[in-house]
């Protein structure tokens, strides 16, 4: 984990396996109702507010603050804190990490989303994306 964020569009993830959307969807089945759909796109409309202010590094505390300055609380802090403590990360196409909240993220309508800067990770994180 770099701290350093993108912004990504949520168009712009790698395509589901088959089936795989279908997984994610049923593991992600506490988040299905309207309330935590509009709460996600809020969570990514503020990630991307904190890359527009910075794209990093960021330290859990600044990323946490930021969220709280934006009104993020509870559950849609805890959201936006996971974006900075597990990533979405995507390298050359294929998923890294994150394809629970991209899925997520994706069902809520977010359109674009804070994402791990593939650009500035540690060689050995690039290296086994290589090797997939």
């Amino acid at each position: 984990m770099s701290g350093v964020f993108v912004v990504m569009s949520v168009s712009d993830f790698p395509a589901w396996e088959p089936g795989e959307a279908v997984e994610l969807d049923e593991q992600n089945r506490g988040y299905r109702s309207r309330t935590p759909r509009a709460r996600w796109c809020e969570v990514a409309a503020v990630s991307v507010a904190a890359v527009a202010d910075r794209p990093g590094p960021w330290t859990f505390e600044q990323w946490d603050a930021f969220g709280r300055n934006a009104g993020l609380r509870r559950h849609p802090l805890m959201w936006f804190d996971s974006l900075f403590m597990w990533p979405i990360c995507v390298i050359d196409g294929a998923w890294v990490n994150g394809r629970h909240r991209a899925r997520l993220l994706e069902r809520a309508g977010a359109r674009k989303v804070a994402v791990e800067d593939p650009d500035d990770l540690p060689e050995w994180v690039a290296g086994e994306s290589a090797q997939s």
